[in-house]
Parts: C-alpha cells; structure tokens; sequence
C-alpha cells in the first residue's frame, strides 16, 4: 500500500495498516469532514474567476459534512472491514488484524497514554542503572 502525500485521514489509514497506531482518541459521533482535493480546488477557481475585479473581500467556505456526514466510527469500521479482507503486511513481515482502541473522551485517552507510556518510564528513569552488590 502506497499513500503519497499523506494528510490527516489518511495517516490515519497508513498507521491502522502498518499497526503503528496503538490507540486514537476519537469521538464515535464527531463528523469529519473530508473533501476531495479536486473541490477544493474547483472552489478557489471560481473564488478568483468571480472576485478578481472586485474591491471588496468575499470569504467563501466550502464543506461536505452537511451533504454526506461521515461519523468517527464509520471511517474506524470501514478501514478495519478493509484490512481484514486485504490484509497489509507491516514493515515487520506480519499480518495483523487487530482493532485500534479509540476512546471516546479525551480523558480516558490521556489516562491510557499515562499507564501504558508515561509510568514506566519515569519508573525506568528513577530505577538505579548499577546494581552494586555488598
């Protein structure tokens, strides 16, 4: 799998397929908008074709999350169906077909981040680096 120029969505996608991603705090229900860059695009063209004789300032804002919502859980769902039918193989040889643990409140992320990164290395910073033996 080849992404070239990787953006938010879709590191997201290259980091579920390659397992780098041990857990993401998302909400199920938080709408993402996505557009493709072709609209994008489109939009600024006609932003100039339509304001470059103008004085005044014209702010245009385009969005397809009122058209067609796509949900946290959706994109979370859609790529683990899509990986478990067209498994990755990771930079390690394996294949892996597990699901990315999301948490729904930023606090619960930040609890998990703490447990699992943040204590054992300050454990490991404040253990003794030599035993000395008496």
């Amino acid at each position: 799998m080849c992404v070239v120029e990787c953006r938010t969505t879709d590191a997201f996608i290259v980091g579920y397929a390659d397992q780098t991603i041990p857990c993401f705090a998302l909400d199920d229900k938080a709408i993402i908008d996505t557009i493709p860059g072709d609209m994008v695009i489109n939009a600024m063209l006609v932003a100039i074709a339509t304001q470059y004789h103008k004085k005044s300032q014209v702010i245009y804002h385009i969005s397809a999350a009122t058209e067609n919502p796509l949900e946290g859980n959706t994109i979370v769902e859609w790529t683990y169906r899509y990986f478990s039918i067209y498994p990755h193989t990771t930079h390690r040889g394996t294949n892996q077909k597990r699901r990315v643990l999301m948490f729904n409140k930023y606090r619960h992320f930040l609890a998990y981040t703490f447990f699992v990164y943040r204590l054992p290395m300050e454990v490991y910073m404040h253990t003794p680096s030599t035993v000395s033996f008496i």
